[in-house]
């Protein structure tokens, strides 16, 4: 299984609605990249190594109008983490500029709308690009994995067991969140969310820590009215109840939970935190 997340930085919260022309036939490329080097028909990955997948676009003069847009399904051998939608991160273009908002659905959707810049543009060429790693469901021998790239190009990967772990790896997604009217709101500045590993056998006694680095300059939100939202795939409400925040300070916070049942995530989302310390 293939576990992707885009490699921009977060935009607005949310993308504008694609109200244009849909551009989608100017994809003019889609392919897999092992550390920078694209992987050919045949090629091979390897668990935890540093992959990636590119989507490049490519438009003549004049050919963006703001609100026209283009969408891509992702394959099916890749989806978000556990099914969630990704936040809204910027698009740029080859010069660096901004050029559009994407965003991708729970079903692997990306969607992708430009801007007035992009109008503007001449000659416009950009890319989306995602990180890309193999997680869960690889056993101990190389697996071959077709890949549908798009309707006219598809190819077959080896993938090879690594050192990294097999049953799945901890995400933690941050983003920028603005305050209704006030654009640089330090109390609502960042935010993000983690979602636990998918594991092939219970585990009782859990502690999830998220930890402030040294020298970074932000802190935990610790208000009681904006603990995270606590969701499970699948869905349990009773399971959910049980996950407790038992600690929060400024550089720290913890959860714990008695037990995690086989092949269930756990979902800690929106946690909020500050801008800068006071």
């Amino acid at each position: 299984m293939l576990v992707l997340s885009p490699r921009q930085d977060a935009a607005a919260a949310t993308c504008p609605a694609p109200t244009g022309t849909d551009r989608s036939s100017s994809i003019s490329d889609v392919h897999l990249l092992v550390n920078g080097t694209r992987v050919p028909d045949g090629g091979e990955v390897t668990v935890s190594e540093n992959q990636g997948m590119r989507l490049a676009f490519d438009f003549a003069p004049g050919a963006v109008e703001s609100g026209d847009y283009l969408q891509y399904q992702l394959p099916s051998v890749f989806r978000t983490p556990q099914g969630i939608a990704v936040p809204a991160f910027d698009i740029p273009s080859s010069s660096g500029a901004v050029v559009g908002c994407g965003e991708i659905d729970s079903n692997g959707l990306v969607t992708i709308v430009f801007n007035d810049t992009a109008a503007q543009t001449p000659n416009l060429t950009g890319s989306f690009h995602a990180d890309v790693w193999v997680t869960a469901g690889v056993t101990d021998e190389p697996v071959e994995v077709p890949v549908h790239l798009s309707d006219t190009a598809a190819i077959t990967i080896t993938v090879n067991p690594g050192a990294g772990p097999a049953v799945g790896t901890f995400r933690k997604e941050g983003w920028y969140t603005f305050g209704s009217g006030t654009i640089w709101d330090a109390q609502r500045l960042l935010s993000w969310r983690i979602v636990t590993p998918e594991h092939d056998q219970d585990l009782t006694n859990v502690v999830i820590s998220d930890v402030v680095g040294e020298g970074e300059e932000w802190v935990f939100n610790c208000d009681e009215g904006r603990q995270a939202t606590i969701t499970t795939t699948p869905a349990d409400a009773d399971l959910a109840a049980t996950v407790v925040r038992t600690e929060c300070t400024e550089t720290s916070q913890t959860w714990e939970m008695p037990r995690i049942p086989a092949g269930t995530t756990v979902t800690l989302d929106p946690i909020p935190g500050q801008g800068a310390r006071r």
